[in-house]
């Protein structure tokens, strides 16, 4: 695949395939949307631009996934196909987030507390299949909504923690193949909730991976 840089206006920018020089955050100073597709970063990248509040990153190596933990200003933030990706406790550190989505993220079986992320109102985790502990997610005070997508680890015994969330009104999984049905039932039935509305995007970003394969 040949790199590509597209600014799509109103300070979103699409980048892939590149490795990144400090040429690039002078050309990325006005960005508010980043989507990041397998690019290498420099070390301070994020911290040099202030005024990102919304980043995607999809693949990369874990080294520079964890960068992102220097944008503390983000509202939202998606992670998808991050395969090396072993560790994610420095969500914490990202207090100002009100939306998170996590995708094919295999090696991540415990979710981390997520109590002092008190903007964060929407969580879709989806294709992470050794994910079997939500404790941490349960913590959030203000959540509103969460998503399941495609496989997942949890079971019935993952959801007790979300029984009489304050906030939290909205819980669904949606899925294709691979999910055992009986499974899935019984992770429903142990919070029962309205379902979301599949066919809206979370509570402000661009991207849902309901159809992320």
């Amino acid at each position: 695949m040949t790199g590509f840089w597209q600014d799509r206006g109103d300070g979103h920018f699409w980048v892939g395939e590149l490795t990144l020089g400090p040429d690039a955050i002078e050309r990325l100073t006005t960005a508010r949307s980043l989507t990041l597709t397998q690019v290498r970063i420099p070390s301070d990248f994020y911290a040099s631009l202030p005024g990102l509040i919304e980043v995607e990153i999809d693949g990369g190596s874990a080294t520079d996934v964890v960068r992102v933990r220097q944008a503390t200003q983000l509202k939202r933030l998606a992670i998808l196909r991050a395969t090396a990706l072993a560790d994610i406790d420095w969500l914490a550190e990202l207090r100002a987030l009100e939306s998170l989505a996590l995708f094919s993220l295999p090696k991540i079986e415990v979710m981390p507390s997520l109590a002092e992320l008190t903007r964060l109102r929407f969580i879709q985790l989806g294709q992470m299949i050794r994910l079997y502990d939500l404790a941490g997610v349960a913590q959030a005070p203000a959540l509103e909504e969460l998503r399941f997508t495609q496989r997942l680890g949890v079971t019935a015994e993952s959801m007790k923690p979300f029984v009489g969330h304050p906030t939290l009104a909205r819980f669904g999984w949606s899925w294709d193949e691979g999910v055992p049905a009986a499974r899935a039932r019984a992770v429903l039935d142990a919070l029962p909730l309205p379902r979301p509305d599949w066919e809206a995007g979370d509570v402000g970003a661009h991207v849902t991976f309901r159809d992320a394969d």
